[in-house]
Order: C-alpha cells, then structure tokens, then sequence
C-alpha cells in the first residue's frame, strides 16, 4: 500500500472516533426528552381519570301516601300529592354516595276531628334526610345508584300542631348526563315516618296504636356536578 494511501485510511480512523462520540452523545439527549414525553402522557391519564364530584340538583315528583292514618279502618283513595325538593352530596371516585336532601308535600289523609267524624285533612310534610348509597358508574354518561339514609319527618295538620318524627328512607336511581356536568336524575324512594303523628293522634284517641305511615318518592330533577374531572 502506498504511503497516500496509509494516510487516508489513518485519517479516517481518527475522524471516525469524534463522530460516533457525537451521535452517542445526542442519543443520550434525546432519551430523556422522550421520558419527559412517556412521564407527561402518563400525567395527563392521571389528570384524565374521574375526581370525587360535588352534586346539586332539584326536583318534583309524586309522593303516594299509602297505608294512610285511618283510625276508623275506612279506606281511603290512594292519593298522588305533588312533591318538590332540593338535594345536595358528594361522591367519591369508587362510587360511595354522601349527601342529604329535603322536601314538602302536601298530603291529604284521614284524621278524626274529635265529634266522631273522620274527614280528610291536609298535612303538611317536610323531609329533611341524609342519603348514603353506592353509585355505579354504568358508563361515560349513565350511572344508578343504591341508597338508604334515616331522617326526620315535621307533619303539620290544618289545624293541629305540628309533630316531629323519625324517618328511613331507602330506594334505588339513576343519572344520564348530557355533558361532564349537567344531566338528569331520578328517583324511587320509599320514606318510613314512625309512628307517624303518634302524639298528635293520643290526643285525639283512647288508643291510637302504633302505625308507620309508607310514602313512595317519584320524582324526577337536574343534576349539576361541581369537580375537577366528574365525569
């Protein structure tokens, strides 16, 4: 081999040494940028995933009062009385259900009125109950929910004085959500008064009894949810 020749093969070797030092180097460079990109899609998944969310709503249904306070065992209609509310609560990310709710309806049923007579009266009935329940998050836009909670009943009859009882209810319901916070609720929900108007009826009769007065909820409302991500 000529001595040109050596010299080229020789300078080659010694430029080849910098360049793949070079290219090694911007390749370690580069891996952390692409880190940085795995880290920040891995973040905003995070940030993605559903929070606890805050909910407000009202509503209006039917309350049907049924069996009704009928001390004289005559059978009265089985009444649909309007039903108006507000609720508030909170719900976990895994489902869990914290709230409370209130609401008034007019109610209509049978009471004695002292001279042997049972004529209808109406009765005013608020609720005021705390709700816990499960929620299952059925799909990006449905959910149905369990849920129990206990109460107070303050039952108002025209004309007689108010009385304070203790309530249960318990029911089941669903939400359909138009968009990641305004959608539709409703509800089934049983409401136990026990002993209903007791110490208002042991005025009125010798002996009153013990009996619960049952209050089926149908109601329907709006449901707008306060959080990060509630959806």
């Amino acid at each position: 081999m000529s001595r040109g020749a050596v010299l080229t093969v020789a300078a080659a070797v010694i430029l080849a040494g910098p360049i793949h030092a070079q290219e090694a180097a911007e390749g370690l460079e580069a891996s952390p940028s692409q880190t940085d990109g795995d880290d920040a899609d891995t973040s905003s998944a995070t940030e993605n995933e559903r929070s606890g969310a805050w909910e407000l709503g009202a509503f209006v249904g039917l309350l049907n009062d049924e069996p009704e306070y009928n001390p004289d065992d005559v059978t009265d209609q089985y009444r649909r009385d309007a039903l108006i509310g507000a609720r508030a609560g909170y719900t976990f990310p895994f489902g869990l259900m914290l709230g409370t709710q209130g609401s008034n309806s007019l109610a209509r049923m049978r009471m004695p009125d002292g001279n042997g007579s049972v004529p209808g009266r109406n009765v005013n009935v608020f609720l005021l109950e705390a709700v816990f329940g499960y929620n299952f998050f059925l799909s990006q836009r449905f959910d149905a929910f369990l849920s129990v909670g206990p109460g107070i009943a303050i039952c108002s009859p025209d004309g007689l004085d108010a009385e304070t009882d203790f309530a249960l209810n318990y029911g089941v319901g669903g939400r359909y959500f138009f968009n990641n916070r305004i959608g539709v609720r409703g509800d089934i929900r049983m409401h136990q008064i026990m002993n209903a108007m007791g110490d208002t009826r042991s005025e009125i009769l010798a002996d009153p009894g013990q009996q619960d007065l049952w209050a089926l909820e149908l109601s329907i409302g709006v449901s707008v949810l306060l959080g990060k991500n509630p959806r």
